[in-house]
């Protein structure tokens, strides 16, 4: 948990605050709300027990999981859902549950610590290599943790060979191969040396073998994907005791069914489509971590429920914006009152410690809460509001359009909506609000009839408050 909390405190330091600051003030900074983290934390939940306690619930998505891990034959997990949506917390929160044998059947596969991300364009032979340091990296750390730091034996020859900076050959244990150096690795031998591993570890670590994820899917294209996971289809997708996860965007075994049958029969089941959780959703998991990071039993979010329903609807379903947007709110505020402490004592000439403006923070603080352990909704719509501006600025939206966008709300539009508002015709066609879906400031909404947008993120934010024309000057 250590770089977890390092990197956790790396995004807490607000603009402005004294660069010398150590992380023990920082984190005595989130004491202030009764916090020993800070609960809108964005960054993916981690596979394990810590992190589930953090995990909002998906139903039968779970019990889906389970279900596709019972078989020692392995196989092909599809997980896919719109962006944002907590994919790869949701595979790692399962993947531990699995393990713990908490998720309530299945086998205990070794969790996929160190996920393998898709790139364009790389070739079948350096993807499997790159599969293989990374569960090798996975089992390290899982050794680390469970067998006080002792790899079995061929896994760490294994290990050995490809992280000991050597040239020397390794032998493939039981295939008569030998490899040397690791470049000339091939997809056979990749997949023969995480069969060793597998059942290895089956034999001697008490797990039934590994998981191995394959996150950002959607990187590549439908088209590529499917390519790549031909060429692994009858050497790394067939061992057993693996089991496979692919995270990638909504409908993803459909486009790799359509793009190649054979790869898609040896997916279990027909993937599991993660759904966006609802406004009540979002806050519930909010409380999830207060009660997790909270000091006291009694520890409040610090922003409202009001509030929190803001940022879901803003979202459309992408919980990484909602809670960034809850992380970026209270730095703001952070800096704000830290700033507000600092020119009091500068305009008194005075050049106080760390400790001393610390302590006038939580003065003000006490006073902006109005003695309760939540901020009043205008100071956070504050916050809120000058984030977003700042955030649409820099895309330097126009003020017609702007205009325009601000009197459509949340309502869906047209092209032909955004011409009857005044808005030119070098600004109201498809190609410059398909460059808007791209930059997150609408969204496409499905229609049978003729093709609608809708505001999204910072754009619905400030349309909802009428400030979006301030994102335009």
């Amino acid at each position: 948990m250590e770089d977890t909390i390092d990197e956790q405190w790396a995004l807490r330091r607000a603009p402005g605050l004294d660069p010398t600051l150590s992380r023990e003030t920082i984190l005595e900074l989130w004491d202030l709300y009764g916090f020993s983290a800070n609960p809108y934390r964005y960054t993916p939940l981690e596979a394990s027990a810590f992190d589930d306690a953090l995990y909002e619930s998906r139903g039968d998505a779970e019990s889906q999981f389970a279900s596709s891990v019972t078989d020692v034959a392995g196989g092909v997990l599809v997980i896919s859902g719109d962006l944002g949506t907590g994919k790869t917390s949701f595979a790692n929160v399962l993947q531990h549950r699995m393990l713990a044998g908490t998720a309530g059947f299945g086998l205990r596969p070794l969790p996929s610590f160190f996920p393998s991300q898709f790139v364009r364009n790389e070739n079948a032979t350096t993807f499997a290599r790159k599969v293989v340091e990374n569960t090798i990296r996975s089992v390290k750390k899982y050794c680390e943790i469970h067998r006080s730091n002792k790899l079995p034996a061929e896994t760490k020859r294994y290990h050995d060979w490809l992280f000991g900076g050597a040239t020397q050959a390794v032998a493939i244990a039981g295939t008569g191969r030998t490899v040397s150096p690791v470049s000339a690795t091939t997809v056979e031998v990749c997949a023969d040396i995480l069969g060793k591993i597998a059942d290895e570890f089956y034999r001697e670590a008490g797990v039934d073998g590994l998981f191995i994820c394959l996150d950002n899917a959607e990187s590549i294209g439908a088209d590529n994907l499917a390519e790549l996971l031909k060429d692994l289809r009858d050497s790394l997708l067939s061992l057993p005791r693996i089991w496979w996860i692919i995270i990638g965007p909504s409908n993803l075994y459909a486009q790799i069914q359509e793009h190649n049958k054979a790869v898609s029969q040896r997916i279990i089941g027909q993937g599991i489509e993660l759904d966006c959780l609802t406004g009540q959703g979002f806050h519930d998991l909010i409380q999830r971590r207060v009660r997790a990071y909270g000091i006291r039993p009694e520890a409040k979010a610090p922003l409202s429920q009001n509030v929190h329903q803001r940022l879901h609807d803003a979202a459309a379903g992408e919980l990484r914006f909602s809670l960034k947007m809850g992380h970026d709110a209270l730095v703001e505020m952070n800096a704000q009152m830290y700033k507000y402490v600092q020119d009091q004592y500068t305009s008194q000439g005075k050049k106080p410690q760390t400790a001393a403006i610390l302590s006038g923070v939580k003065a003000l603080l006490k006073e902006r809460m109005g003695g309760t352990e939540q901020f009043p909704d205008s100071y956070t719509d504050a916050a809120i509001v000058k984030t977003s501006v700042k955030a649409l600025r820099r895309l330097d939206l126009q003020a017609h359009l702007a205009a325009a966008l601000q009197q459509l709300g949340a309502q869906t539009f047209s092209l032909s909506d955004l011409t009857n508002l005044g808005v030119p015709d070098g600004l109201a066609n498809a190609e410059c609000l398909e460059t808007l879906v791209a930059a997150g400031v609408v969204r496409n909404v499905q229609s049978t009839q003729s093709k609608k947008w809708a505001l999204k993120h910072h754009a619905h934010i400030l349309a909802g408050m009428s400030k979006l024309a301030a994102a335009s000057k």
